[in-house]
């Protein structure tokens, strides 16, 4: 039982490829926004909002340090792929395969992304080729 191919060509992946990479950049601002929330891990207990863990393996420094370490990784290989996939056309194929939304009529009126159609649409199968070799 084969699986669709969801494109063919060079950068070609199969439906479960593909589905990985594609669910995998998009939760890249969900993890900005972790990433950003976890910045002061030195900030004092609250006893009347935080909840105190009385346990003596637990070190919540070392565990939100481990935890930004591991978001730090993930945004990076969204990034260095985006990055690696066409330098110039950097900053719109990120927005375009970490934002549902972003779809290339957004991208090229709203803003405005330097290329045509096949043109982005071959860097975004590309992103998804290599974001899927490297995971």
């Amino acid at each position: 039982m084969s699986t669709r191919n969801y494109y063919t060509g060079k950068y070609s992946l199969d439906k479960h490829e593909y589905l990985t990479a594609k669910h995998y950049a998009l939760r890249y601002r969900k993890w900005k926004d972790e990433y950003k929330a976890l910045e002061d891990s030195s900030r004092a207990i609250r006893y009347d909002v935080d909840r105190v863990q009385t346990s003596n393996n637990f070190d919540p420094v070392s565990a939100n340090a481990e935890r930004r370490a591991e978001l730090d990784r993930r945004i990076h290989l969204i990034e260095d792929t985006a990055r690696e996939t066409d330098e110039q056309l950097f900053k719109w194929i990120l927005q375009g395969v970490t934002d549902e939304y972003a779809t290339f009529k957004y991208l090229s009126s709203v803003k405005h992304i330097p290329c045509g159609r096949r043109q982005y649409y071959e860097r975004r199968r590309r992103f998804f080729y290599l974001l899927s070799q490297k995971l």
